[in-house]
């Protein structure tokens, strides 16, 4: 066993990385035992050849090993090389891949916009106490439509009896000037 040489560093390194202590002392045993065959049989050169090209091949190989467990567990082979198929034709046609996340961007920032507005709308309730006794009334009897009127406001007050009470508003837009700066002003 004297002449047995002295794996490369990296090929150390790789052992530690991937195997237990334990592991790692089977590995150089059985190293060792085939270097000692080489040796008597085929002579030191051939034996210090065989043993580096083990050296070389045995770390790639077990790296390659651990891999497709971690596949396997990430639910088989075949899911993992198409996701691998499709990431490499992704980075071949940049502009494509830009055109597609793009288009997902929108379509996810498009679908959180409009829930965001049915759920202001619909689903969550009016910021008003009693929300769900609250109506609204208005005047629409086609073709005509017209505003309510002052005293269709005063009338419907005087003379209902469904509701607890009546509230009206109307919108407008006013110029407001303060010296010599004017400013349109929406109103309610």
């Amino acid at each position: 066993m004297g002449g047995e040489p002295k794996p490369p560093k990296w090929a150390q390194w790789m052992m530690r990385w991937l195997l237990s202590k334990d592991e790692e002392r089977v590995v150089h045993g059985e190293l060792r035992e085939l270097y000692e065959h080489w040796e008597r049989t085929e002579g030191p050169a051939e034996a210090e050849r065989r043993y580096r090209r083990q050296l070389r091949e045995y770390p790639a190989r077990l790296l390659v090993d651990r891999l497709g467990a971690v596949r396997a567990a990430l639910g088989g082979l075949a899911s993992v090389r198409n996701l691998g198929h499709a990431g490499r034709a992704l980075a071949r046609v940049p502009a494509l891949t830009s055109a597609i996340v793009l288009t997902i961007g929108v379509g996810i920032g498009g679908c959180t916009a409009i829930f965001a507005i049915v759920d202001a709308l619909f689903i969550r309730p009016l910021p008003y106490e009693d929300a769900d006794r609250l109506t609204w009334i208005y005047t629409d009897s086609p073709p005509n439509q017209w505003p309510f009127s002052v005293a269709d406001y005063q009338t419907l007050v005087e003379e209902q009896t469904s509701f607890e009470s009546v509230a009206a508003y109307t919108r407008s837009t006013v110029t407001l000037t303060a010296d010599d700066v004017a400013e349109r002003v929406s109103l309610a």
